[in-house]
């Protein structure tokens, strides 16, 4: 089986803020992951905004945090990020192992709706940027009939950007001109996470936060797995089935590394080590 990857690189102007977050981590393949639920997420994010200073978040599966062991300039978008949550199963369970039971998924999904409920008692302004074909804007048309009193800065689809490619200033301009306090920002890994740490500069809101697939499932594009499949690591499997030929490569390759890896750090081996 061929595992060999894409090599993924920043533009020149590529930021590495290091983190500032002061909860507690665990390594998994060598990136560090957050022990937070998702109520500590929202809790987290909601200080991150009061305090006004400019960071980002991510969101680590099975996929993103095999892909961070293979590849260092996208482990430098992580490492450069206020904190990492998990939200594959795997991820979390990797982490309660390591003495923190509380830590729980954190969904982008489900980050998204929870934080536009506690947001409105904070006056919160969202901004959602990314999607296709209108994408985002029908998500943001069902997220008000659920929270009709939450505030909307703005929504931009930049249709398809390449990795790594940088938006024009007038597009960066004008997210800022919004003053949204945080900007969700869906497009897919590992896109979204080099380009929130290639941007995140040149953008003034306090927070951003990389949620992928999360537009698709709130604007009803894509099916959602059953919870019960979610909580026993098996979305991907639901994923795989409903869209085999787009997502066998990921999950044949990405999860057969992943547990190859936990095997090389059980006996002292580094991730970046196993690399061919």
């Amino acid at each position: 089986m061929d595992t060999s990857l894409p090599e993924i690189r920043l533009a020149s102007n590529e930021i590495a803020l290091p983190p500032v977050v002061s909860k507690p981590t665990v390594q998994v393949l060598g990136g560090s992951i957050t022990a937070l639920d998702l109520d500590g997420t929202v809790d987290l994010l909601l200080d991150m905004v009061r305090e006004r200073i400019r960071r980002y978040v991510c969101i680590a599966n099975v996929h993103t945090a095999t892909l961070a062991a293979r590849d260092e300039h996208f482990r430098k978008a992580l490492d450069g990020a206020a904190c990492v949550v998990a939200d594959g199963m795997p991820v979390v369970w990797r982490v309660r192992a390591a003495g923190y039971p509380e830590a729980g998924r954190v969904h982008g999904a489900d980050l998204v709706e929870t934080m536009c409920a506690a947001g409105v008692s904070e006056g919160l302004r969202h901004g959602f940027f990314g999607g296709l074909d209108g994408i985002a804007e029908t998500m943001v048309v069902r997220l008000k009939q659920r929270f009709p009193a939450m505030q909307v800065a703005g929504v931009w689809s930049p249709g398809v950007i390449q990795t790594g490619e940088s938006s024009p200033l007038h597009l960066l301009e004008t997210i800022s001109g919004s003053e949204c306090d945080i900007l969700w920002v869906g497009l897919g890994a590992p896109k979204q996470e080099l380009w929130m740490a290639q941007h995140r500069s040149c953008l003034t809101m306090p927070v951003m936060i990389g949620v992928g697939q999360a537009f698709d499932i709130l604007a009803g594009r894509t099916v959602r797995a059953p919870a019960w499949m979610g909580a026993h690591g098996l979305e991907w499997l639901y994923r795989l089935v409903h869209e085999p030929r787009r997502l066998w490569k990921r999950y044949v390759i990405y999860n057969s590394l992943f547990l190859w890896y936990l095997l090389l750090e059980r006996f002292g081996n580094s991730a970046h080590r196993a690399r061919p």
